[in-house]
């Protein structure tokens, strides 16, 4: 496959680059600034773009057959860039033809998963931007009429995959997810599309 990947340089997103490399799909890392990308591989296309820019990412999405789309949230107050960029994404994926998209976002932004304090009181109030923004996300991933599915992922853990992870829908198994792992699950969902039209929530014990 060749596999556009938007975040590509967040956390998340280098391991994904770097697992779909492994698997042996073609790569293309879309970043702001393709000259500091730290990754490099034959089969890697690093591109520069801004995910506002519908003109880059349509020019990007060009020849893919399948999007990942791990875009952060940079600015907390009054953010649009997370439903915003996606819109693009989907735009962009129906004039080229591209039908597979697998996004990330985070569990605690769609459901009171987590403790009540958390999840009920402090999430709320101090994310509550950023929570609305990535609840029109997934809004405009339903109303796609793509194959697609938004993981929710819970807190990072920056370290390889462990192979030791359980997929919820109501509530994690565990407060993290090692990134090695959380790169796995969303490559494989592209390839399989085991969960298409649906928000696996993905963490460990």
């Amino acid at each position: 496959m060749r596999i556009l990947v938007f975040g590509a340089s967040g956390r998340a997103g280098k391991y994904l680059v770097k697992e779909a490399l492994e698997r042996g799909h073609v790569v293309v890392a879309f970043t702001r600034d393709a000259s500091a990308y730290p990754l490099g591989h034959p089969k890697l296309q690093v591109v520069r773009g801004d995910i506002l820019d519908f003109s880059s990412v349509l020019a990007a999405a060009r020849g893919a057959h399948g999007v990942i789309c791990a875009l952060g949230a940079a600015n907390l107050k009054g953010t649009t860039v997370l439903s915003r960029g996606t819109g693009d994404i989907i735009r962009a994926m129906k004039e080229q033809g591209v039908r597979r998209l697998v996004c990330l976002t985070c569990a605690r932004f769609l459901k009171t998963d987590g403790p009540f304090l958390a999840s009920r009181v402090i999430f709320p109030l101090a994310l509550r931007h950023v929570r609305e923004d990535r609840r029109r996300q997934a809004g405009l991933l339903e109303a796609s009429g793509l194959d697609w599915a938004l993981v929710r992922a819970v807190r990072f853990w920056d370290r390889p995959a462990t192979g030791h992870y359980e997929v919820t829908f109501g509530r994690p198994a565990g407060r993290w997810i090692a990134l090695g792992d959380l790169a796995e699950f969303m490559v494989t969902e592209l390839e399989t599309g085991g969960h298409f039209g649906r928000m696996p929530i993905i963490s460990s014990h």
